[in-house]
């Protein structure tokens, strides 16, 4: 089954070796994890080999394939960015299928020879550093590529197993060097002396920094022994070597060179501060010291180790050895801390008791005065050495440095009498009165004596101020130390009240009417109605009246403060007598209009008598109200009465206990 990666990370290294036969070269491949067909499927394969120019020939008959099919793809002759060199591309003809990667194994890809004489140094390119990288480049093929399906899609190749093939210098010899065993802040200059060969040697030094910056350094030895110093330090980065001499033997080197890392030592310390009775500790520490090494400590009093305990005020050098011989010296001075002192620089107390605008400003010494921490009893208030729209009262504060030295200060800012002058206010007792009031009296423990003004008026030493109608007035109260209280005061308007009795108004004789029609005023106030014969009760807000003649009715009302209203209405009695008298029934049994009754009007109180007489002057009903209900069924001698016209006379009492007679007709409907 086919396993494929999402693993981006190159997984297979280059390597380039010498063969016993002199001149011959193999090219290998090492992978970093093991991988079986199918997931070992090679799809493509190239690598770039960096030779001296004019020191290596390669046929093409000449590369022998040991596991796929490789072939001489072209070669660039000196470019001008590597003017030193040529440029070998050999490329992966078909996949390779059946081959199985062993992580760590070495496996032979494709073998040459050399069909010069001089090999040089013989290297698989570098794109990362190379001067003809990408994008130099870009016009021709060159670079390193090795695509398995396990491992992705995309490049595997990470880089190159480097290896030494210069053995063949072609007689020419020299010795290049430098100090390699630098401390930090160390430089060295490399040198390099002609041992063997044939003058003159040209020497070609190429350094190249992390940040990409170029130098060249040029010389020409024309003797055996002759020295070439570097006419500069050493800088860090890559360098290459190139040396020709008359014969001409070439050689390349290449070497990375880097700095000795940064190391920083200081000491990690306190200042003897206030609370300290003895001293303080400090503890050596260092930064960038080289992996493996150890550093120790030696004191200028004699001390050694990394932390010392109890250092008092003075002034302390410490050397720090490492590594191989190399030593740093750091001096320090332990400062001594004053104490603090709080000194008041301003105080000013609230200048009236209701005003908040005391002020405390306050000034720190000593200490470590890089910053000064404020804390004031009361949580409230800023964390500052000033304040400002203060009350009367104490007021503490805590100052700290940043070392943890306090000190503490108390001051107290006098509160001035108090400005409350009891006032009693009295609203006018009755709409449009004006009998308000109001009386000021100054508290025994103010700045006596106040002054007053009220409603507009000037100052005055006395606070009554009586016969005062409803409304709004300022009132100013002014102590001995010209304080003011300022007061809003507002006497109420009583409230409006009023009682109407509205229209006069007409009732039938025997009625009955509330003499207030609508909202009435409720019981808190009194009232008192006349004449209180004919009404329901004298003293109540609506009483029902029912006068038999027409009367006129007054009612006196009484607020709870004293006010009063009156007013008047007059009923006027109808005494008209209305009486509904049937015109037909129909005694068929349906139970609707079944008989004949004369029902009672607003004003009746009650049917006395009932008669009821045919055409002829037959009496066929009568009864009065001893007998019970007044009201014919048709009926006489217990028969039906047959349809037709019939007289009744009725005798009816009024509400007034008057009684009068009545007569008409009514038709009777089978």
């Amino acid at each position: 089954m086919l396993y494929l990666s999402g693993n981006a990370i190159a997984q297979v290294k280059g390597k380039i070796v010498e063969m016993d036969v002199a001149g011959t070269f193999v090219v290998s491949i090492i992978s970093e994890q093991t991988w079986s067909p199918p997931n070992s499927f090679t799809t493509t394969a190239a690598f770039t080999l960096k030779v001296p120019t004019g020191t290596f020939q390669i046929k093409k008959d000449d590369v022998v394939s040991h596991n796929g099919l490789w072939e001489l793809a072209s070669r660039i002759v000196a470019p001008i960015e590597a003017p030193t060199f040529d440029y070998i591309y050999f490329y992966l003809v078909s996949p390779i299928t059946t081959l199985t990667y062993t992580a760590g194994e070495e496996i032979p890809l494709f073998s040459f020879k050399n069909t010069e004489d001089c090999a040089g140094d013989i290297q698989i390119m570098d794109p990362e550093t190379d001067p003809f990288s990408v994008p130099n480049s870009l016009s021709v093929n060159i670079g390193n590529n090795y695509t398995i399906v396990g491992n992705g899609l995309g490049n595997g190749y990470q880089g190159t197993i480097k290896t030494k093939t210069n053995e063949q210098n072609c007689h020419l010899e020299y010795d290049w060097s430098y100090n390699e065993n630098l401390c930090y802040g160390d430089s060295t200059k490399g040198v390099l002396t002609f041992l063997k060969g044939t003058p003159p040697l040209r020497i070609v030094l190429k350094s190249v920094e992390p940040n990409r910056k170029t130098h060249y350094f040029l010389d020409t030895l024309t003797h055996i022994g002759d020295q070439f110093i570097m006419p500069e330090n050493l800088l860090e980065g890559s360098h290459s070597l190139f040396l020709i001499d008359a014969s001409p033997d070439t050689v390349f080197y290449s070497f990375d060179f880097e700095q000795p890392k940064e190391i920083a030592l200081f000491a990690s310390k306190k200042d003897v501060g206030c609370n300290d009775t003895t001293g303080v500790l400090v503890r050596m520490v260092h930064s960038g010291l080289p992996e493996g090494d150890i550093a120790q400590y030696s004191w200028s009093n004699g001390f050694n180790g990394d932390v010392l305990e109890d250092v008092g005020v003075g002034t302390y050098q410490v050397t720090m050895t490492y590594g191989r011989e190399c030593s740093m010296v750091h001096d320090f001075q332990v400062e001594g801390i004053p104490p603090i002192e709080i000194t008041v620089k301003e105080q000013k107390n609230p200048s009236c008791s209701d005003l908040k605008d005391g002020l405390i400003d306050i000034e720190v010494t000593g200490g470590v005065d890089i910053f000064y921490f404020y804390e004031w009893g009361d949580s409230t208030l800023d964390v500052d050495s000033k304040l400002t729209n203060l009350d009367g009262g104490s007021y503490t504060v805590t100052v700290a440095d940043v070392t943890g030295c306090k000190a503490i200060k108390e001051i107290i800012l006098d509160t001035p009498p108090p400005l409350d002058p009891t006032i009693t206010v009295k609203s006018p007792s009755c709409p449009d009165f004006e009998d308000g009031h109001v009386e000021i009296k100054a508290n025994e423990n103010g700045a006596l004596p106040f002054k007053y003004s009220f409603g507009g008026s000037g100052l005055k030493s006395k606070g009554n101020y009586p016969e005062l109608g409803a409304g709004a007035y300022k009132l100013y109260v002014v102590d001995n130390n010209d304080c003011i209280m300022e007061k809003d005061l507002v006497l109420e308007e009583p409230e409006e009240f009023d009682i109407e009795l509205g229209e006069n108004k007409e009732i039938l004789i025997g009625e009955k009417r509330a003499l207030i029609q609508g909202d009435t005023l409720d019981h808190s106030y009194e009232f008192y109605w006349e004449p209180s014969e004919s009404l329901t009760c004298f003293d109540c807000p609506n009483p029902i009246a029912s006068p038999l003649e027409t009367t006129t009715y007054q009612v006196y009302v009484t607020s709870e403060n004293g006010c009063f209203r009156t007013d008047e209405v007059t009923i006027n009695v109808n005494r008209d007598r209305p009486v509904f008298f049937p015109n037909a029934f129909s005694p068929d049994g349906d139970g609707y209009n079944d008989y004949f009754e004369i029902p009672l009007g607003k004003t009746t109180t009650a049917i006395l008598e009932l008669k009821v007489l045919n055409r002829w002057g037959q009496l066929v009903y009568e009864s009065n109200s001893t007998q019970g209900a007044l009201r014919w069924d048709g009926y006489f001698d217990n028969k039906p009465v047959p349809e037709g016209v019939y007289m009744f006379f009725a005798t009816i009492l009024f509400d007034d206990g008057e009684t009068l007679p009545f007569q008409g007709d009514v038709l009777l409907v089978r």
